[in-house]
Parts: C-alpha cells; structure tokens; sequence
C-alpha cells in the first residue's frame, strides 16, 4: 500500500515498500522474478509503472527454485487513484502477450468496471503496432456478454461479472477478481478458483 502526504513544496511522497508483504525467500533479480519482465514489457508498450507498481511486480513475480511462480494468489490493497487498474491492463496484455496464457479472465462486482478494464486493455493493444499486429481482424468482439481480445496466436481476454456463473465451464490461466473488498461472500470465488 502507497501512502501519500503532502509535503511543503506540493511535492507527493509516499511509502514503495507496503507495510504488510511477504519477504522474498531470496534476492530478486531478472532470474528470480519475471517482474522485471513486466516492467520491461511495460517501458516498450509506453506505459511504464509506477515505483510502487514496479515493486509490487518484481515481488510477485518471485520465482521458486523450479522456476515456478512462487504465488498462486496475490491480493493487493492500495488506496484509490493510484494506477491499480493500469497496473491490470499492463498485466493481463503481458500475460497474453509475453507468456501467452490461454485464457485472462477479468472479473469485477460491477461489470461495467470489468469492462472498464477491458477496454483499455483492447485501446491500447489497437494503439501500440507491436501489440497491434497480434490482433486478427475479428479479434476483439464487444457485444455484451461477449467481450474478447483474442490475439492470433488464441490467447483470450474476457470479462465476467463476480457471480457463481462468471468463471463457469472454462479454463483461466490468469483471473483477477477486481474490487475484492465488494465481495460479501464466497458466491464468486468458489465458482471462479477452480477454474484457474
């Protein structure tokens, strides 16, 4: 989490390191998290992190001993307006891009911010050539209900709302379930979980 005060000069400062993290098992580097991958993907597509946003994927991109990610499940709380949505759209267009996962589901309480996401993700992908080139004519479908990026190599990125039926009958390689605090129960997490 990022705090923020105002310092004399107008200045914004604030705190990278989180209060609440779990330490590495070992110094990270590019060999021990594929964070620094993301930071890299990030500089070339125009849209480069943040410092806390730059911590938080090197850290959660630990890499175990096999090479493996360290975490399954990463939940990251930071105040409003501070670039966590930027920071998915950077993720779920590394994800398909870079590791070329089958399935990126984005999920919200709300549907419209789901979208929301969604959206800039697909904007960006049209805007930046090298992005561009990976999406087939008919890769990106907006109909409601519908919304798919899906590059030309098959990698999808679709949207669903946080509900029992929202993750039902497929395979997610990558979820992120936005808005976490909105969850009032376990409805949509038992639905979606299994399915990664």
């Amino acid at each position: 989490m990022v705090t923020a005060t105002r310092s004399r000069s107008s200045e914004i400062v604030g705190s990278v390191e989180p209060r609440i993290w779990t330490r590495p098992l070992r110094n990270l580097s590019p060999e021990t998290s594929y964070g620094f991958d993301v930071v890299d993907f990030a500089e070339e597509i125009g849209r480069p992190l943040d410092p806390w946003q730059r911590w938080l994927v090197i850290h959660a991109g630990e890499l175990r001993e096999d090479g493996l990610p360290r975490f399954r499940q990463v939940l990251v709380l930071v105040a409003r307006q501070n670039g966590k949505t930027e920071l998915l759209v950077v993720l779920s267009l590394f994800w398909l891009y870079i590791e070329a996962v089958g399935l990126v589901l984005g999920t919200s309480t709300n549907l419209d911010y789901a979208r929301e996401s969604w959206e800039k993700a697909v904007t960006l992908a049209e805007a930046r050539k090298r992005l561009a080139k990976e999406v087939p004519a008919n890769g990106v479908r907006r109909t409601n209900g519908e919304q798919t990026l899906t590059l030309a190599g098959g990698g999808r990125y679709k949207i669903a709302a946080s509900n029992r039926k929202g993750a039902r009958s497929l395979t997610v390689d990558r979820l992120i379930m936005d808005e976490l605090r909105e969850h009032h129960n376990w409805t949509a997490y038992s639905a979606a979980v299994p399915a990664t």
